[in-house]
């Protein structure tokens, strides 16, 4: 059977709508956040358990997808609740915890400290990043040891298919949060970019749930009667049914632009052009790897927060040397040994070795 992405796709969409709705609500519009916890991951501005939480266990759901995916025997199945119910309680202590800090925030901004409020939303934004995304790859390590080889070789490409997915929430979520400073936004520009970005998660979100709903219940039943067969019919749907990151946020772009100047618009074509990537300005030549693959395998060599950040940064510099060597092969071979020196620079060992081990993977690929 096709393995899917959806139980990662629910997770980075959790993740990322949270975040988005923090950096784009203003204060006295932040309505305090339901219960969190590994399986209802409560945001700071979401209603009760956060944008995408409520009745939705969406940590549940990975899991279980994960394990019918791998067809865990039954010690591997008991070992696999276990870490399940260990990361549970660790995340709900872990959103307990940040709920106190998002009030210091709050205490922060009635106080007139704008700047202290701003550091610690920020702080707090990694947190809600990185999270979730920790548990599931130490899920990933954890679970390793126990399968079988052909498991073994599953949990690589679900592994593969999860960064995939973390990769393009994580950018459409970048352009979002820094399009009002990337075009120079005037206060009236912000304000009504930030009711846009809420309304559409709003609608977004309201549009799918009666769907989302229906299909919990019958995966429900197909689990409780032990249906493998049904529960992969239903899980095809769930994946027909995911919202694409990338197509919304493009169509977000251009029901903004109506709202700019022509400087404001020339700007974004740039902006969402490196964002989203032109396949054609984008391909290396037969044998060699272009920028955006080395930087996906950097990604892939488990960073922390703050490198990925730093990649980020150094993102669309490498990205327009890359274009602007097109047609050159000996300079494109330049940027790109360039763009891999300074990763390096940001790596541990461990973390070199894992990268060195993703780029020869994608050069295989590229042959």
């Amino acid at each position: 059977m096709r393995l899917s992405r959806y139980f990662c796709l629910v997770l980075v969409s959790t993740v990322c709508t949270a975040v988005l709705a923090q950096e784009n609500a203003p204060p006295q519009e932040r309505p305090g956040g339901g219960r969190g916890g590994f399986e209802r991951f409560g945001g700071p501005g979401g209603g009760p358990g956060g944008p995408m939480g409520g009745r939705f266990p969406w940590m549940g759901i990975m899991a279980d997808r994960v394990a019918f995916e791998l067809d865990l025997d039954g010690d591997q199945q008991a070992q696999f609740d276990d870490m399940r119910s260990r990361f549970r309680e660790e995340m709900r202590g872990r959103m307990e915890g940040m709920r106190e800090r998002w009030q210091e925030v709050r205490a922060l901004e009635d106080a007139g400290d704008d700047e202290g409020a701003r550091k610690l939303r920020d702080e707090l934004r990694g947190s809600m990043r990185g999270g979730p995304m920790e548990g599931v790859e130490r899920m990933f390590d954890e679970l390793a040891p126990v399968l079988r080889p052909e498991q073994a070789a599953r949990m690589e490409d679900i592994r593969d298919r999860f960064e995939t997915e973390r990769e393009r929430w994580e950018r459409s979520e970048q352009v979002v949060r820094g399009l009002p400073d990337e075009l120079e936004m005037t206060e009236e520009q912000r304000d009504q970019f930030r009711t846009m970005v809420r309304e559409r998660m709003r609608s977004g979100w309201e549009e799918r749930r009666p769907q989302m709903e229906s299909l919990m219940e019958e995966i429900r039943a197909a689990q409780e009667s032990g249906d493998r067969e049904q529960l992969g019919l239903l899980y095809a749907r769930m994946d027909e049914a995911r919202p694409n990151p990338e197509r919304g946020t493009m169509d977000m772009l251009t029901d903004l632009e109506p709202l700019l100047t022509d400087a404001q618009r020339q700007k974004l074509v740039e902006v969402r052009d490196v964002a989203f990537g032109d396949p054609v300005a984008d391909a290396a030549r037969p044998g060699s790897l272009d920028v955006r693959t080395i930087l996906r395998a950097a990604r892939r060599a488990r960073l922390s927060n703050e490198q990925r950040e730093s990649l980020r940064s150094m993102e669309r510099e490498a990205v327009r040397d890359w274009r602007a060597a097109r047609g050159d092969a000996t300079a494109q071979d330049r940027v790109a040994a360039a763009v891999k020196d300074q990763i390096a620079r940001l790596l541990d060992a461990d973390q070199r070795a894992a990268f060195e081990s993703q780029l020869e993977r994608a050069a295989r690929k590229s042959r």
